[in-house]
């Protein structure tokens, strides 16, 4: 019993001891049988590897992209079998001991050990060999091949700008359409394409898709594109189909930009397959159009911009790029005229460019007179085609006749109303029922035509313009059916052209000096026949008329004489039976009574003619339904009842001519009474001057007016800033009488203007107390009476008052104390835009701040000469100072404040405090919150302000323009004018948690243009921070005379040292300040860019660069200006030298001034020179 405890463990000792011994060894002697087995377990997997292979080389030769399990399988094989391989052959594990008789029984155990292991290794990979051979590799989705940009010429100024608008609105997730339109061959493909590339190096979305539409959009074709560019097959029959499928990928991305090129035409994005809109939140929509309103209008997108032909710069800059090296002169001066022939369209550009490189003087010599000719087949062909293409895509053939119409009178800028005149007169419109019918038609032509980039807007008001080679098109489409005679560019041919017109229907010549027309004009399919001399102001004989000259010219619509000097109109011109229109402006006119033979005409002008007696005859013109008469300053008769006879008259224009109405009940004269025009039933349009409002009988004005612009009292006009195609317009210059009608015209006005009107305390309600409904311009001047715009204290109005208006301007009102006078439940002014007050000395404010919160779309503000304004806006809302509302200009964009001597801040909060006996409360202003206050500081916001000018403004206790914190909101800041403020000491004034918050820099990020103009106490600009002006190009200083540190700072020497940063500036000027240097070495490394550089009577001046101890430590041995080309040094009696001891390099330096700077004697201050220039000095001058 004692053995059984020993023999019930012997078990455990041989399961624990000799069985693993055993297992062990057999590594060692069972070597060789495990090798076998590895064999034959690589072979196996060869052979799955080999059956595998030829598959996936297949789907690799077709583009297929390998799936990444079977890519990593067959890696995996591969250096398995290698591995198994060096263990097969490895030779050590036969190596014996004891001169081979015993085997290395060591080394055969770890080899064993490996093998076991590697053939685990290879059954597992073999195992994993189970691919469905039709599901190894898919085709992958094509590269986004990202191009170079051209937009790398910095000169590009216009197409930079586009893009970054088109970028910045991509990334603004309130837009997800956006288009830009513009002219064929304008470069909207290239812009498309830049978008694409940015889009993609930016990284903004997951997937980037481009198509182009063209003018017959093919879908299938774009569906491809789109899956082609997605990796996706598309197997489906339909349209519908494919588009299902793409829609299906797409929904799996979640960002996604599709950009459609060249779009004709509404087109739906579900059509191919792009999810858009709630269907997909993140996609987004890229369009190129050459028509605005397909993308406004039937696309639908929220932004649109217009890309325009090059500036004239920027076409140069963009014709050397492609043609390469043009610095010989005589080239050069060819090559300048041909550039300017491409008339800034970059696809005309790149194709002359592309042509003429590398060629001879004489082949750029062939090129510039091809190019002066329309019909040219070469390189013009490709514009033409493109234009033509526009041309033929216009919605109509009354829009296509008066697109060429356009071209025929475009030699300079088009007046709209030239073509309202000449469309009636060649029936060249719809329907003509009403000229206000016919107006509205021309206007929507015009729109048609912007928006297809075939017009564009006049640098006036009315005026429009087209470009150069549209009108060559035009002019060349024109000629296959109308045969139109006019010059293409403006030529003041003194001689009638020597040429057959009887097959011509149209003669345009709008800038001649033709004194003499031929006889008699044989042109019997002559429709319109336009003369201009320019204007009567210029000097030059009468135009000779033969009796018969109107003969030949039967068919005659439109005739147009401008600026010619007529002694009398012939005979013959009773032969034009046909005559629609008949302009006569700007002509001295003695005899026209044989336009009374013209019975057929509706239109007859003399604008800004020289005439002193309208003809009697006129009454028998029955048909006429325009008759202009405007700015016939010497038209002193108008015979009676010839205007009463027009009894067909719709529009009638009269401003600053005709003023000698016959009085009521007088019969002094033979002249026309204003009660003549009762009897005008059809009457719509008026324009007239009335100098007495005597003149006026009862009830002269209807409710039949639609348009009108009617001055009552004496003569007094302003600058036509408000031309529409419809307006309504009364400039009241004496005292008001709201009977004879003019009450129903103010009701409906859209301009009103009020000069000098007496008896008007409040113009609300005293002059309409329905609040103006319509009205959009409201200008005052010059009134003793008037105290307020609105009173609401005599009525509260139960409407919004002054609902529509855009602008106010309040001009010399000396008794103006409110704008707004009590308390109104409904917000005034809600759309107004544009406000300006000046001399309004009875004004102490402006608003209350309760007023602007309806101020939401102000943009311009202009406040000067008002000698007793304190504040512009006064708080009054009793709230406390822990509670402080901020007075938000949200949409302003410039303000301007000037004149202004008691101005003590912009917005000022007030309390009320009742006095001790009870009495009455008076108004106390609250506990300064700075002492003295700056203008503007926390209780005001203008997050859009643009520009900011500040002159004569402030009492003595205005020291400062800004606080730090205010500063912040100043994010689109671009120019800053502070001129004349005498008591300012500082601009940026630091408060006190600024320092609390550690504030380092301050930063002013969109500021362009800084002027600091005679500021005689400014000592700094801002006190202790660093201060950077990341934008700013133009910095002006002048008569400043205790600026001396631009950052205040006792160890500073100079006006700009390392605590100022101008990375971007490029002219900076300095007069009259007294300082000894200007720059610290420091500052003039942030320098890069400063090309002008004016200096200007300073007179303690004694160097322009003041070298800094650690400049010495860091060894700084050169200073560089690498792009100044003006350098100006005048007036600076202690000048020295413009630095001390460094070498000084001016590598673009053209034009270098020096004037009275007597101890100037060496530019780098050098004891051993003897000379004001030496080694110390390089001058690369230009």
């Amino acid at each position: 019993m004692a053995l059984d405890p020993i023999l019930a463990i012997v078990p455990m000792i041989v399961k624990y001891t000799f069985v693993p011994v055993k297992r062990h060894l057999s590594y060692a002697f069972n070597c060789g049988s495990k090798v076998e087995k590895l064999k034959n377990q690589v072979e196996n997997l060869k052979n799955k590897r080999d059956g595998l292979k030829p598959h996936v080389d297949e789907a690799t030769r077709r583009g297929d992209e390998i799936y990444a399990n079977v890519q990593d399988w067959l890696t995996s094989v591969d250096e398995a079998i290698g591995e198994a391989d060096d263990l097969v052959d490895e030779e050590q594990a036969r190596e014996s001991c004891f001169l081979g008789l015993i085997p290395n029984l060591k080394k055969r155990y770890k080899l064993s050990k490996k093998v076991e292991k590697k053939a685990q290794t290879v059954a597992e990979l073999r195992e994993k060999c189970k691919f469905d051979l039709d599901r190894i590799a898919c085709r992958p989705p094509l590269w986004q091949i990202v191009p170079p940009s051209v937009y790398n010429n910095e000169e590009l100024h216009s197409r930079i700008s586009i893009l970054e608008k088109v970028m910045n609105a991509l990334r603004d997730p309130a837009f997800n359409m956006i288009g830009v339109y513009g002219l064929g061959g304008v470069g909207k493909t290239t812009l498309a394409k830049e978008v694409r590339r940015k889009a993609i190096e930016d990284k903004l979305f997951d997937v980037v898709l481009m198509g182009t539409v063209s003018e017959t959009p093919e879908l299938r074709k774009i569906q491809g594109t789109f899956a082609d560019m997605l990796g996706l097959e598309l197997k489906e029959e339909t349209e519908e189909g494919r588009a299902c499928r793409l829609r299906q990928r797409l929904l799996q991305e979640k960002k996604i930009l599709v950009i459609l090129d060249d779009i004709w035409e509404q087109l739906e994005p579900e059509k191919l397959g792009i999810p858009f809109g709630n269907d997909h939140k993140g996609c987004k929509i890229f369009l190129t159009s050459r028509r605005e309103d397909i993308l406004s209008r039937d696309m639908g997108t929220q932004e649109s911009f217009e890309l325009r032909v090059l500036s004239e710069a920027e076409a140069w800059s963009l014709f050397v790029t492609v043609v390469g090296d043009v610095t010989n002169q005589d080239l050069r001066s060819i090559a300048t005229e041909v550039a300017k022939k491409c008339a800034g369209l970059p696809v005309l550009i790149v194709t002359v460019a592309g042509a003429l490189k590398n060629r001879d003087l004489n082949e750029w010599n062939v090129a510039l007179e091809e190019l002066s000719k329309v019909d040219n087949e070469g390189i013009q062909s490709k514009v033409y085609a493109t234009l033509k293409l526009s041309y033929n895509h216009l919605a109509s053939e009354e829009l296509k006749s008066f697109f060429l119409l356009c071209a025929q009178i475009a030699q300079s800028d088009i007046q709209i109303g030239d073509l309202l005149l000449y469309s009636m007169g060649l029936d060249l419109l719809r329907s003509k029922d009403t000229v206000e019918y016919a107006r509205n038609r021309v206007y929507k032509l015009v729109r048609d035509l912007k928006a297809s980039c075939l017009l564009l807007d006049g640098d006036r008001n009315g005026s429009l313009k087209m470009h150069d080679v549209v009108r060559d098109t035009a002019l060349d489409i024109a000629s296959k059916s109308q045969h139109p005679f006019t010059f293409r560019d403006v030529v003041e041919t003194k001689e009638w052209p020597n040429r057959d017109f009887r097959s011509c229907s149209r003669i345009a010549l709008p800038s001649c000096e033709i004194h003499e027309l031929p006889e008699r004009l044989e042109c019997p399919k002559l429709e319109l026949l336009v003369l201009g001399r320019g204007s009567i102001h210029s000097k030059g004989p009468d135009l000779n008329i033969s009796d018969i000259f109107f003969e030949g010219i039967t068919k005659l619509k439109v005739l147009h004489f401008t600026g010619m000097f007529l002694r009398s109109l012939p005979p013959s011109l009773g032969y034009l039976i046909n005559l629609l229109t008949l302009c006569l402006d700007e002509c001295v006119l003695r005899d026209a009574s044989v336009i009374g033979e013209l019975k057929r005409l509706e239109v007859l002008s003399f604008r800004r003619s020289m005439i002193e007696e309208l003809p009697r005859e006129i009454a028998h013109l029955t048909r006429l339904k325009l008759l202009d008469l405007s700015d016939c300053d010497k038209l002193k008769v108008i015979p009676a009842n010839v205007i009463s006879r027009l009894s067909l008259l719709e529009e009638l224009y009269m401003l600053k001519s005709f003023g000698q109405w016959e009085l009521q009940g007088l019969n002094s004269s033979n002249n026309a009474s204003l009660a003549e025009l009762k009897n005008l039933s059809r009457l719509t349009t008026l324009e007239i001057d009335v100098p007495d409002v005597k003149m006026l009988p009862k009830d002269l004005f209807s409710n039949k007016l639609e348009r009108y612009d009617i001055v009552i009292g004496k003569k007094r006009y302003w600058y036509d800033e408000y031309l529409s195609s419809r307006r309504r317009r009364i400039r009241l210059n004496t005292d008001i009488h709201l009977d004879h009608g003019v009450d129903l015209l103010l009701k409906k006005a859209e301009v009103l203007y009020l000069d000098n009107v007496k008896g008007i305390k409040s113009i609300l309600y005293d002059m309409d107390r329905e609040g103006f409904q319509r009205l959009k311009h409201l200008d005052i001047d010059n009134s003793d009476d008037i105290q307020y715009v609105i009173n609401s204290t005599v009525q509260v109005p139960s409407l919004n008052v002054f609902p529509i208006l855009e602008s106010l301007s309040l001009n010399n009102l000396v008794s103006l104390e409110k704008i707004c006078y009590g308390r109104l439940t409904t917000g005034p002014f809600a759309k107004l835009r544009k406000l300006e007050v000046r001399g309004c000395n009875g004004l102490k404010d402006l608003f209350s701040f309760s007023m602007v919160r309806n101020l939401s779309q102000l943009q311009e503000m202009t406040v000067s000469d008002c000698q007793n304004m304190e504040e512009i806006v006064i708080d009054q809302s009793g709230v406390g100072e822990d509670n402080i509302e901020v007075a938000e200009f949200s949409q302003l964009r410039s303000l301007t404040l000037e004149a202004l001597p008691a101005l003590k801040s912009f917005c000022l909060k007030v309390k009320e405090s009742t006095s001790d006996d009870g009495g009455s409360n008076e108004i106390v202003l609250e506990d300064d919150v700075h002492n003295p206050r700056p203008l503007f500081e926390k209780m005001v916001s203008f997050p859009n302000l643009e520009e900011l000018s500040v002159e004569s403004i402030g009492c003595q206790d205005l020291k400062y323009l800004f606080t730090t914190s205010f500063v912040k909101s100043l994010l689109r800041l671009k120019t800053l004018w502070i001129k004349d403020c005498g008591f300012m000491e500082r601009i940026v004034l630091t408060e006190e948690f600024a320092e609390e918050e550690r504030l380092d820099k301050i930063i002013f990020s969109d500021l362009e243009n800084l002027t600091i103009w005679d500021l005689p106490n400014l000592t700094s600009f801002c006190d202790g921070h660093l201060i950077e002006f990341c934008s700013l190009t133009n910095l002006r200083i002048r008569n400043c005379p205790v600026f001396k540190t631009f950052v205040s700072n006792l160890l500073s020497g100079s006006l700009f040292d390392e605590k100022v940063s101008f990375p971007n500036l490029e002219e900076l000027y300095v007069r009259s300040i007294d300082l000894k240097y200007l720059f610290a070495t420091s500052f003039v490394r942030n320098l890069l860019r400063l090309k002008s550089l004016h200096i200007d009577n300073c007179g303690f001046m004694e160097r322009i660069v003041l070298t800094e101890e650690f400049a010495e430590k860091e060894r700084l041995d050169k200073i560089i200006f690498s792009d100044l080309e003006n350098l100006t040094l005048w007036h600076l009696p202690n000048l020295t030298s413009f630095c001390d001891g460094h070498l000084i390099e001016f590598c673009s330096l053209t034009n270098l001034k020096i004037r009275n700077c007597p101890v100037f004697k060496t530019f780098v201050s050098n004891r051993l020179s003897q000379s004001l220039f030496d080694e110390k000095v390089s001058l690369f001058y230009h």
